[in-house]
C-alpha cells in the first residue's frame, strides 16, 4: 500500500539522522542479483539483535510520505525482502549502485532513504509521479497475517560513484574544513584491485558529514592483527593531530572510550598504536571495514571513530 501524506514526508525528511550508525540502523547496495532476482537482504547484524520481533511483512516509509507493506521471507539466518519489493523498486527506479538506508523504527517499520549513483538524495515525488509501472491498488496483495510466523543529509554536489566492471576503487579520504576558501577539500590516494564490487568506502565518504575534521580508512589485516596500527594521514595529522602527548582517547558512537598509545614525530601524530588492538577487539573488526576518524576534541585530542562495517554494505545473496 502507497500512502501519499506529504506533511509526514516532510517532517521525516528534515528530523532523521541518516548519519547515526547502530544495530538498528544499515544501508544496502542493490547489486545486479537483487535487481535480477526481486529480493533485498536485511544484514546479520540487523537480523541477529532484532529478528526475531520482525514480522512476516515490514511496512516502509519513504520521505514524501509514501507507505509500502513488503513481504518478509525467512531463510536460515536470513531475512530476505520479497513479496513487494519488486514493485517498490520499480517505483523508485532502483537499479544496479543505488543505495538505500534503513532505519529500524520497531513493529516491523522502517524509514527508508534512497541516494542514486551521484549519492544524492533521490526525488521521491518525481519518482512517485514519474512511474508508469506502479499500482497502487497492487501493493496492498501482501496480506497482514492474523498470526505472524516468526514475530517475537541530502548530498551536495559530489562526483559521481564509481562503479567497474574491472575494477575495485580503495580511497583513504581526509576532510579538511579550514580551507581558505571555506569550503572542504579532500585528497584521495587510489589503487585498484581486481574483482567486481562499490566501493563501499566511496559511499560511506559520500554519506558522513561532520563539522569536525576527519578521515576516513579501510581497514586491511596489518591493521587489525600482528602489528595492530593504524597510519595517520600526513596532512591531517601536522593540522589536526599536533601534541606532545603519548597516548590519545578513542570514543565509539555508544561513548565507550578507549585510551590508545600514539607515536609521535615532530609533534605530530604519526600512528595509532598500542592499544588500538583493544579497540579493534571489542569492536570485531574485519577487514574491509571502513572506519571514520573525527577529531571532537583537541586538547587533549579525543577521537571519534564511526564504523561501517563493510559486509552489512555489500552483502546480497
Amino acid at each position: 500500500m502507497e500512502d501519499s501524506d506529504n506533511q509526514e514526508g516532510s517532517t521525516m525528511k528534515n528530523n532523521r539522522d541518516w548519519q547515526s550508525l547502530d544495530a538498528s540502523s544499515f544501508y544496502r547496495i542493490i547489486t545486479q542479483p537483487a535487481v535480477d532476482e526481486g529480493q533485498l537482504g536485511l544484514p546479520k547484524n540487523f537480523v541477529k539483535e532484532y529478528g526475531d520481533e520482525i514480522c512476516s511483512s515490514v511496512r516502509l516509509n519513504v520521505p514524501s510520505g509514501g507507505i509500502f507493506r513488503v513481504g518478509i521471507e525467512k531463510d536460515e539466518n536470513m531475512l530476505w525482502l520479497r513479496d513487494g519489493w519488486q514493485r517498490f523498486a520499480e517505483h523508485h527506479s532502483l537499479t544496479f549502485g543505488h543505495f538505500l538506508w534503513f532505519k529500524y523504527k520497531g513493529n516491523s517499520e522502517f524509514d527508508v532513504a534512497i541516494f542514486d549513483l551521484t549519492a544524492t538524495e533521490i526525488d521521491y515525488q518525481c519518482c512517485s509521479n514519474n512511474s508508469k509501472k506502479f499500482n497502487p491498488v497492487a501493493e496492498t496483495t501482501v496480506p497482514e497475517p492474523e498470526h505472524d510466523a516468526f514475530c517475537s543529509a541530502k548530498a551536495d554536489d559530489r562526483h559521481p560513484i564509481e562503479i567497474s566492471s574491472s575494477s575495485e576503487t580503495e580511497e583513504v579520504e581526509i576532510r579538511d574544513v579550514t580551507t581558505d576558501s571555506g569550503n572542504p577539500r579532500s585528497i584521495r590516494r587510489r589503487s585498484r584491485r581486481r574483482g567486481k564490487k562499490i566501493s563501499e568506502h566511496d559511499v560511506v565518504t559520500r554519506l558522513f558529514k561532520s563539522d569536525n575534521p576527519y578521515f576516513s580508512m579501510t581497514m586491511k589485516e596489518y591493521n587489525l592483527s600482528r602489528c595492530y596500527i593504524v597510519h595517520v594521514p600526513a596532512e591531517f595529522s601536522s593540522t589536526y593531530l599536533r601534541t606532545d602527548k603519548k597516548s590519545v582517547e578513542l570514543q565509539d558512537s555508544d561513548g565507550n572510550k578507549w585510551t590508545v598509545g600514539v607515536i609521535v614525530r615532530h609533534g605530530r601524530v604519526i600512528s595509532l598504536s598500542k592499544g588500538w588492538g583493544y579497540f579493534c577487539r571489542d569492536h570485531k573488526l574485519c577487514s574491509g571495514d571502513v572506519c571514520v576518524f573525527e577529531v571532537i576534541k583537541s586538547r587533549p585530542v579525543v577521537i571519534k571513530v564511526t564504523i561501517f562495517p563493510a559486509r552489512e554494505s555489500v552483502e546480497v545473496k
